[in-house]
């Protein structure tokens, strides 16, 4: 069974980050705003524009449009279609990802009550799910990226597609 990767962290946590990151190791999905497996309107709905011979990416920051996904409903979804649900959780640094948002307009709370909100239904549910430090993937690079990649049985790439740029700095000087 193909996994589904359901990419959940805090708005501007490295969410199209690591879609792209997917997508360039074999997943079909997109990385920007607009997602082909997006339903209009209905945030925890999975529309099947892929069959489940291949791996998949699907991602929800937090909130999503200024709607707050159902994680386990997004995994009920995708596993009900035929993939194997496996949610990649984003860690960022609390006050970057505050710094990010604040620039962005974006009032939502807290990082840290994004995260528990995003992360609880995740980590009760029985679901497969991983960890992925943005900070960590600054320091390492490809190599980073690479054992991610292969923890989660997705093949290693031979060189990024995309450009590493550190975030954080502006929200430190």
């Amino acid at each position: 069974m193909e996994k589904a990767f359901l990419v959940l962290g805090p708005e501007g946590s490295g969410n199209r980050l690591w879609m792209e990151l997917l997508i360039a190791a074999g997943c079909v999905g997109d990385a920007g705003y607009w997602q082909r497996f997006d339903v209009t309107g209905q945030i925890n709905r999975f529309n099947p524009a892929a069959q489940p011979t291949v791996p998949i990416c699907w991602f929800r920051s937090f909130p999503h449009r200024n709607e707050w996904a159902c994680p386990a409903a997004m995994a009920a979804d995708v596993a009900r279609r035929g993939w194997e649900p496996f949610f990649l959780l984003l860690v960022r640094e609390p006050a970057a990802v505050a710094g990010s948002q604040s620039a962005r307009g974006w009032r939502h709370g807290s990082p840290e009550l994004q995260l528990r909100r995003a992360w609880e239904s995740v980590l009760c549910s029985g679901w497969r799910w991983r960890l992925a430090v943005y900070e960590a993937v600054l320091l390492g690079g490809l190599s980073v990226v690479n054992r991610v990649l292969s923890d989660v049985g997705l093949p290693g790439l031979g060189s990024l597609p995309c450009e590493l740029v550190d975030g954080n700095c502006k929200h430190f000087s």
